[in-house]
């Protein structure tokens, strides 16, 4: 007799994750394709160049040798007043960056790495996110209020992987998406898409290769849309500012 409660529980047991793989499942409230026609265009607002220091000034970088990668910024993060953050790791130092009037740059050290997270998540809270459901498509999950509303992405060739950068004050989602070039090669090509809760694809924009240093926090999305690109060479740091305009 003691049996049938154990085999009940082992049933239930097997059940549930069902349940919730079906709910996970359910179709998409709607589907765009990755080259539909957008409603809007990124434009560059802000480009800087930053050149590393030289004996133990400004910011670092080690260029990759046998047994160790390139190391150099590798996270940023934007300040409400427009105060750009870099994460150090080779001086182990917090870098703010701010620009004039004139629009050149200034950097200075603002703290160490020790005593602060690199960077936090940027837009605005959210339960969105974004879930690869095949191989050539994803879905965006818009999740606010208890409202739940899923947008798929045809991906049009192998997807790679679908990440969500945040959500802004409009409630649209930044999405970066990357595909294979070709089937069995670990090569991809990397898009910026802005997707609207409503399915509308707002705007797209390619990404750069990677960039030399492996970023922990390449992409910082502002509350009102402003993405920030964080890219480490050889010789200087780029950072740019991508707005989203009609």
């Amino acid at each position: 007799m003691t049996r049938i409660p154990i085999l009940l529980a082992l049933v239930a047991g097997c059940l549930v994750p069902q349940a919730l793989a079906g709910a996970e499942a359910r179709p998409a409230d709607v589907t765009v394709r990755h080259d539909a026609p957008a409603a809007a265009a990124f434009v560059t607002a802000l480009e800087l160049e930053l050149p590393y220091g030289k004996g133990g000034e400004g910011l670092g970088f080690i260029p990759a040798g046998d047994e160790h990668p390139a190391l150099g910024p590798n996270a940023i993060e934007v300040r409400d007043d427009g105060t750009i953050l870099l994460s150090d790791p080779v001086r182990r130092k917090l870098f703010a960056v701010r620009v004039g009037a004139s629009g050149r740059p200034s950097v200075a050290v603002v703290g160490s790495l020790a005593r602060r997270p690199l960077a936090r998540e940027g837009g605005v809270p959210t339960d969105t996110r974004t879930v690869k459901t095949s191989g050539e498509s994803g879905e965006v999950v818009f999740a606010d209020g208890g409202v739940v509303r899923r947008v798929a992405i045809s991906a049009g060739g192998p997807l790679a992987s679908l990440r969500l950068v945040g959500v802004d004050r409009l409630g649209r989602a930044f999405v970066v998406m990357e595909r294979f070039r070709e089937l069995g090669r670990t090569a991809v090509d990397r898009e910026l898409l802005v997707i609207d809760p409503s399915g509308a694809f707002v705007a797209r924009t390619a990404l750069p290769e990677p960039p030399l240093v492996s970023p922990f926090q390449e992409l910082y999305l502002t509350p009102d849309g402003a993405i920030y690109v964080l890219a480490a060479g050889a010789e200087s740091v780029h950072v740019v500012r991508l707005e989203v305009r009609p």
